[in-house]
C-alpha cells in the first residue's frame, strides 16, 4: 500500500506526523510525503523514517498562479506515484490537493480538520465573506474525500450543522497525539535545562511560560496583560515562539521589544528545547482565541506534569479541565487570566496536584499511540487493506 503525505511545510509534518510515518513503514506501508523544504533537520528526520521526499512549492495567500502551479504539482506527483491513499493537511492543502487528487485519478482521500484559523476567528465582514467562500471550497472537498478527521467535536459540529459534510463522512481524533514518552519530566536534559536558566537570569521567581505562533489572536496582547497586572509579585513570564510574519495578525517584533524593555516578558524566539522550557516552568498559560484544532502544545505541557490555565476556547476545553488539571477563563479577559495564574503561584501543592491529574489525562486521551492506532484504522478500512492491521502498544 503507498500512502502520501501533503502539508504546507515540513515542520508540521514533523512536528504532528513523524511516529505515524515511523509505524506506517513498520507495518509494511510505502510513505510518501509533499511539502516545501524549510528546514534540512526536518526533512532528514522524515526520510530517517524511510519515508520518500517529493517536493512541492505552496504560499499563503490566494495569488492565483501558485494556486494553479500547486494544483498541477500534485497532479503530476499523483499521476506518476499512483497512490493508494493521500492524506491532506492544513485547509489550502486540502482544498487544492483534493482537487488534483481527484483529477489524478486518485480514489482514496482524506482530509484533516486541525482547527478552523484565522478566518473563522474573526466577526468582521471580511471574515464573513471569507468564510462563506471557505465553505464553499470545503463542501466540494468534503464530497471528494472517503473520510475527513477533525480534532474536536465543536469544529465536527459546526460542518456538519452547516451541511457542508455528511455525518457519516466525519471522524473524530482528538488532536495529533504527543510523545509522552519524549515529554516526561524524567527525560528532560538537565543540562540544557541549567543554560535556560542562566539565560532567564531567574533568581527564585516563578515562571509562567507561553509558547505559540505569535499572532495576536493567540492572546500574546493577554498574556502580556496579565504580566502587567502581576508585577508586585516576584513572577518571571517567558514567551516562545516564531514571529509569523505571513499572517495577517501576526505579532510585531516592536511590541516585543517594547515588552522586554518594560520588563513584562522575556522573550526567547522560537525554539528547539520546548521540552526542556516546559520542565523549568512552573505554570503553562495558553489565552488563544484562535480557532484552535486541539493545541498540541497544550499536550506537551500537560505530559510534562504542568498546571494549565487557558482561554475557554474551542480545542482547549478538551485538554484542560477548569478545576482539575488548570482553570479555564473567559477569552480576551486579561483579569481573569491573572487571577487564576495568581491562585497557582500561591499554591505549590494545587500547582503539583494539576499537573500529576494533567499527565494522567494525557496518557490516557492523547498519547500518540491512540491517535496513530485509530487513524491507521481508518486507513486500513477505506482501503481494504487486510495486511497491515496492527496496533501500537501502549505503555503506560
Amino acid at each position: 500500500m503507498k500512502i502520501c503525505f501533503f502539508a504546507n511545510s515540513d515542520f508540521y509534518l514533523y512536528k504532528s506526523r513523524l511516529n505515524l510515518m515511523k509505524e506506517l513503514r513498520k507495518s509494511g506501508w510505502e510513505v510518501f510525503f509533499c511539502c516545501p523544504e524549510t528546514n534540512k533537520d526536518f526533512i532528514s528526520g522524515l526520510v530517517g523514517t524511510g519515508a520518500i521526499f517529493l517536493p512541492t512549492q505552496i504560499k499563503r495567500g490566494i495569488g492565483l498562479f501558485s494556486n494553479i502551479q500547486y494544483f498541477y504539482q500534485v497532479k503530476k506527483i499523483c499521476k506518476q506515484n499512483n497512490f493508494d491513499l493521500c492524506h491532506n493537511f492544513t485547509p489550502k492543502v486540502s482544498i487544492l490537493g483534493s482537487w488534483a487528487q481527484k483529477s489524478a485519478g486518485i480514489k482514496n482521500i482524506i482530509c484533516s480538520v486541525s482547527g478552523l484559523g484565522y478566518v473563522y476567528a474573526g466577526k468582521g465582514l471580511k471574515h464573513k465573506v471569507l468564510q462563506f467562500i471557505v465553505n464553499r471550497c470545503y463542501s466540494s472537498v468534503f464530497n471528494i474525500c472517503k473520510k475527513v478527521i477533525f480534532q474536536n467535536p465543536d469544529d465536527l459540529k459546526f460542518f456538519v450543522d452547516k451541511k457542508i459534510i455528511k455525518k457519516d463522512k466525519a471522524e473524530l481524533i482528538f488532536g495529533s497525539g504527543v510523545d509522552s514518552d519524549y515529554f516526561k519530566k524524567e527525560k528532560a536534559d538537565i543540562g540544557v535545562v541549567e543554560e535556560i536558566k542562566r539565560q532567564l537570569g531567574l533568581n527564585g521567581e516563578t515562571v509562567v511560560v507561553m509558547i505559540s505562533r505569535l499572532l495576536w489572536q493567540k492572546g500574546v496582547r493577554e498574556f502580556v496583560e496579565a504580566s502587567e497586572k502581576m508585577r508586585n509579585m516576584k513572577v518571571k513570564f517567558v514567551l516562545v515562539g516564531p514571529i509569523d510574519k505571513e499572517s495577517p495578525d501576526y505579532v510585531p517584533s516592536k511590541n516585543i521589544s517594547e515588552w522586554e524593555e518594560k520588563g513584562l516578558i522575556q522573550y526567547l524566539g522560537d525554539r528547539k528545547d520546548v521540552r526542556e522550557i516546559l520542565f523549568l516552568s512552573d505554570i503553562f498559560v495558553f489565552p488563544s482565541y484562535y480557532r484552535e484544532g486541539i493545541p498540541k502544545v497544550l499536550l506537551e505541557a500537560g505530559a510534562m506534569e504542568r498546571p494549565i490555565v487557558a482561554a475557554d476556547n474551542v480545542g482547549t476545553r478538551e485538554v484542560v479541565e477548569d478545576g482539575v488539571n488548570g482553570f479555564l477563563v473567559r477569552p480576551q479577559k486579561s483579569q481573569d487570566l491573572s487571577e487564576s495564574i495568581v491562585k497557582l503561584v500561591e499554591n505549590i501543592d494545587l500547582r503539583q496536584r494539576f499537573g500529576v491529574v494533567g499527565r494522567q489525562k494525557i496518557l490516557q486521551q492523547f498519547d500518540d499511540k491512540i491517535v496513530i492506532n485509530k487513524t491507521m484504522e481508518i486507513y486500513n478500512r477505506i482501503t481494504n487493506n487486510q495486511e497491515t492491521r496492527t496496533k501500537v502498544i501502549i505503555n503506560k
